[in-house]
């Protein structure tokens, strides 16, 4: 009694097995309440439109693609910010409930005729929905995070490797359709660990990409403290210098002016204590953090002969992790002074403002040559490009998280870098 209910609704019981997962997964905003009738609601529609289908066109590959097709519009409705990350899950619980279910065949052809079948079929079932709930735990255990900006090669061998696994699960369905050998068993218990392992591997693939990630900001974040002493060694050393130098700066504008030599005292003004004062220019933009980053980045720019004009007003807090904030800043200053280091003239604009209900970043840097006509994917050109080039994804993958905007163009001869990130 129980197999035939089985049968009679398998395909409802595995369509809810997958958009269970999935929402478990990756619902943790929904309240339970809404994920609890969300589930039964589609549950309840997928049954009362596959059921009659079913019973006109009985296609196994019909429903296949019927499954897998309310399972992603159930992600797309109810899981639509973490969509892309869903989907690949409800690929693989599919390419899983195949394999699980082609073995559980295989099984039920091998004790075909046994006088204990019904038995052996009860407890098949059970061994079915034991198998769904430990692909459940196991799928919920190494969820792959959604706000991880992969590489599309990633994502692309993340969806296509596991429907290789299927192909050959279905070139043994033909084959060996009607085996009873027990051996027949094996390649579908070896493509299902293989569908596992290769899902694992891809978690872990994608786990260590975020904390390489992680690494390079706090690489960044340690060589703008190293940035930091350096520069208050030599801004003691310049104090020290200063001091003896201050005496006698000043009994010479004393004589000077005595002797009313006004313009050779507006030259000295103009060219000796002016470049001394932008030497040791400090920011004052109404944010700690954001002064300290600018102090480091704008000096470092005047001292490779690179001018940089700014523009920025800021309150004394911002809802963006500081981590975050320090991370775009100098990877969007950083490139800006990499750049101008190629021209013969560098020339850096930074804009940084409250521009509405967000948080508006704007670099320009001179450029002799249209970088995006060149490199539009803008590409490190490095030779060691497997340590660099992750500036501009840590960039995106901020933007995204923030549910911002990051836009480059080329205006007037200079390339333009804007980024705006919604404030909460």
């Amino acid at each position: 009694m129980l197999y035939k209910l089985f049968i009679g609704s398998e395909g409802i019981v595995t369509y809810f097995f997958i958009i269970a997962t999935v929402s478990c997964t990756y619902s943790e905003e929904m309240k339970k309440k809404k994920r609890y009738l969300t589930l039964f609601v589609s549950t309840l529609l997928f049954g009362l439109i596959f059921k009659p289908i079913e019973i006109v066109y009985s296609s196994y590959y019909f429903y296949l693609i019927f499954t897998t097709f309310c399972a992603l519009l159930y992600s797309f409705l109810f899981l639509r910010s973490q969509f892309l990350v869903a989907s690949a899950m409800v690929a693989y619980l599919m390419y899983e409930v195949i394999l699980s279910k082609s073995a559980l065949s295989c099984i039920l052809n091998i004790v075909n005729g046994n006088p204990e079948s019904k038995t052996y079929q009860f407890l098949l079932v059970f061994f079915l929905f034991l198998c769904f709930f430990l692909f459940s735990i196991f799928f919920q255990k190494h969820k792959i995070n959604s706000k991880t900006k992969l590489p599309l090669q990633y994502w692309i061998t993340f969806f296509i490797a596991p429907f290789f696994l299927i192909v050959c699960s279905e070139w043994f369905s033909q084959t060996y359709a009607r085996s009873r050998n027990s051996d027949a068993l094996i390649p579908y218990l070896a493509l299902s660990f293989a569908l596992l392992l290769t899902y694992y591997l891809s978690y872990l693939i994608i786990h260590n990409y975020e904390e390489l990630m992680e690494s390079s900001f706090l690489k960044q974040k340690f060589e703008l403290q190293t940035d930091y002493l350096r520069q208050s060694s030599s801004m003691i050393h310049q104090v020290r210098k200063e001091r003896h130098e201050l005496k006698n700066n000043y009994f010479y504008l004393q004589s000077l002016v005595k002797e009313k030599k006004y313009d050779d005292l507006e030259h000295f003004l103009n060219q000796e204590i002016e470049h001394k004062f932008e030497l040791m220019e400090e920011f004052h933009t109404g944010n700690r953090l954001v002064d300290y980053i600018l102090t480091q980045k704008v000096n470092e720019a005047r001292n490779a002969g690179i001018h940089v004009m700014t523009n920025v007003l800021l309150p004394e807090t911002l809802n963006i992790q500081e981590q975050d904030l320090c991370a775009m800043l100098l990877n969007l200053i950083d490139n800006a002074i990499e750049a101008s280091k190629k021209e013969k003239q560098g020339d850096i604009h930074i804009s940084i403002g409250i521009a509405k209900k967000y948080f508006s970043v704007q670099i320009k840097n001179k450029s002799s040559e249209d970088i995006l006509v060149h490199n539009p994917t803008l590409k490190t050109i490095k030779s060691d490009s497997v340590y660099h080039g992750f500036g501009l994804q840590i960039i995106r993958q901020i933007v995204q998280k923030y549910n911002g905007i990051f836009d480059t163009s080329m205006e007037s001869g200079y390339f333009c870098a804007s980024v705006m990130l919604a404030l909460k």
